[in-house]
């Protein structure tokens, strides 16, 4: 009886784009229960560059153009006491193509993080994908290193602020819908 019995088949991977997929692959794993602490904020800028190349490495495994992804640090309130429904203001700074444009990321975090107003909340990422059987044509993820209410709340922001922004830079109070 045990011999008859298989694993499920995912009907639903059939019919999934090779972006899809990629993206699939890229966030696959447990969910986060405790918050990652970085040393310094140089840690946090470059294990946002890390995620990046990570991503853009899958997307070449898997025949697509680099170019059509893009990440973003995301910055959020360090300490916050307004509304509850409110995560405080974030700023999303692009994550850049090259190691050699690092310093000026850097540079631009340790400004807004200066008086410790901004603290790392975790990566933004944009994704194009150019299948035409594509549900839509562009996806937005983050993947946070924190978690509790005020960070996911956070993540629901910097989510929709990135897809407004078409995976540019940007900044605001986001509160909860």
């Amino acid at each position: 009886m045990l011999e008859q019995m298989t694993k499920p088949e995912n009907l639903m991977a059939a019919t999934w784009t090779q972006a899809a997929l990629v993206r699939r692959a890229f966030n696959a794993g447990p969910k986060r229960k405790s918050d990652r602490k970085f040393d310094d904020l140089e840690e946090a800028v470059l294990a946002a560059y890390s995620s990046f190349l990570d991503l853009r490495k899958e997307m070449l495994g898997a025949g697509l153009s680099s170019k059509d992804v893009r990440a973003a640090l995301v910055l959020m309130t360090a300490i916050y006491d307004g509304p509850p429904i409110n995560a405080g203001a974030l700023s999303l700074l692009t994550v850049p193509d090259t190691i050699k444009e690092l310093p000026e990321l850097l540079r631009t975090v340790e400004r807004r993080a200066k008086n410790g107003d901004m603290a790392p909340l975790g990566v933004a990422f944009w994704q194009r994908d150019r299948d035409p059987a594509a549900k839509a044509e562009k996806a937005v993820w983050v993947q946070s290193w924190l978690v509790g209410d005020r960070a996911t709340r956070a993540v629901v922001g910097a989510r929709e602020a990135f897809r407004d922004s078409d995976g540019r830079e940007t900044d605001g109070q986001f509160e909860e819908k």
